[in-house]
């Protein structure tokens, strides 16, 4: 296949996106905790678009632990429809709280151990 523009500035762009979030210290965590590095194409969640958005995960106040927000700042989605925390965003966007804040209500990770 022949290098076009258009398939170089993909490639760069492919480049510098991995070189950001490579770089993060999520990425860091993640390998820590996990014993391999993320998979930055899975259906659950859409990194490349969080990227081009500005987002960045955060370390959440109830687990310590580095998150990615739910949506972009327009609303868009970039959790999958399977993803597992889906629903904290559409809690959120009802009740408007975070549901981690929520006093009373269990935490989802508690009704499983």
């Amino acid at each position: 296949m022949e290098d076009t523009p258009y398939s170089v500035g993909l490639a760069s762009k492919e480049m510098e996106f991995l070189k950001w979030i490579k770089a993060l210290p999520w990425y860091q965590d993640y390998v820590a905790r996990h014993g391999e590095e993320p998979d930055l194409d899975t259906k659950d969640y859409d990194y490349r678009k969080a990227w081009e958005s500005g987002l960045a995960p955060t370390i959440n106040k109830s687990d310590n632990m580095y998150h990615w927000p739910s949506s972009t700042e327009s609303g868009e989605m970039l959790k999958g429809t399977n993803h597992p925390t889906l629903w904290k965003e559409y809690f959120m966007r009802a009740i408007g709280k975070d549901p981690d804040d929520v006093q009373g209500l269990p935490r989802l990770k508690d009704l499983f151990q």
